[in-house]
């Protein structure tokens, strides 16, 4: 079930982005008041972010729900929800980088004779412009998202405790007439997920715009410290039976997404991209890794020299 809902994010994120241009254009024929339509008409560019975090956050609920059902114990399920939430978070983000990668390559990369991916040749001079935008505001939209999910668990809560639902799910008739609060519970597998999973699109976006290189240090400083807030005043302490296994299991995650990173590095560094003129850090028809030995340095002199 977890492969058919990934499979189903996948053709969701596709036709987004290749239908992006006629979902604007139906958002913005709806109505024609110009606030409305404005806004409208940026949901319509947006869709592809929307349609990725939409399934970021059902993904999770429906991950741990499967894991229930098939009976785990608490700190195996916890392993579970970490790498089938990883996995699945990455396999959507890996399809949206494709398709843009797409842009930068000028040639059908996933199907042989149709381009997935539309170049907006209006407000982007160069394909390597829209494509970094894209990954960015992708970067951007998942950063917004992460740190919004908190507030709706807060507020799923808040609406349980105010119906009453909490209570009916209680065994005991003394736990029923008791109106406490239960605040939703700090997600250590989704918290990491989210962590790794907003590194990764963010050493992405430095390819591509190496100047956010010098915002990654604030930003995954801010997002440390948003954590801690929510762990201290948004939710609960979590339970977990075997802590060690799970930590364990975190820092393979880890390095499987710097190994991923790295893989990214390499399909970079030895591919070649026709860039137009005016356009790309780099020579067209030539890989980025054979520009470096032709760049003059000090250092490479004194190679030259030595050898």
């Amino acid at each position: 079930l977890n492969v058919a809902v990934i499979f189903g994010s996948w053709v969701a994120i596709a036709y987004s982005i290749v239908e992006k241009t006629t979902i604007q254009v139906f958002l913005e024929g709806i109505t024609d008041q110009e606030p409305l339509r404005s806004i409208l008409a940026t949901v319509g560019a947006f869709a592809p972010n929307l349609v990725i975090a939409a399934v970021g956050q059902v993904l999770p609920t429906i991950t741990k729900t499967l894991t229930q059902f098939e009976a785990w114990d608490p700190a195996s399920r916890a392993r579970h929800n970490l790498w089938r939430l990883f996995v699945g978070k990455v396999l959507n983000a890996t399809v949206f980088i494709a398709l843009n990668i797409e842009l930068l390559n000028d040639k059908p990369m996933i199907m042989k004779s149709r381009f997935l991916a539309t170049r907006d040749c209006v407000n982007f001079a160069c394909a390597e412009d829209q494509a970094a935008m894209q990954v960015v505001s992708l970067t951007n939209s998942e950063l917004v998202f992460a740190m919004l999910k908190p507030f709706t668990k807060l507020g799923k809560a808040v609406a349980m405790h105010s119906t009453g639902i909490s209570r009916l799910c209680r065994r005991s008739d003394d736990d029923k007439r008791k109106p406490r609060f239960q605040w939703p519970m700090f997600d250590i597998a989704e918290a990491a997920v989210d962590t790794v999973y907003l590194q990764l699109l963010i050493w992405f976006s430095q390819l591509l715009v190496p100047f956010i290189a010098m915002l990654t240090p604030l930003v995954l400083w801010f997002h440390f410290k948003w954590l801690s807030i929510q762990l201290k005043y948004l939710t609960s302490r979590p339970f977990v039976s075997d802590s060690s296994r799970l930590r364990v299991a975190l820092q393979r995650v880890l390095c499987c997404g710097a190994m991923l990173y790295c893989m990214g590095v390499l399909f970079f560094l030895n591919t070649s991209f026709p860039h137009e003129p005016g356009c790309g850090p780099f020579d067209s028809h030539q890989t980025p890794g054979h520009m470096i030995f032709d760049l003059d340095f000090g250092f490479k002199t004194y190679l030259d020299e030595a050898m």
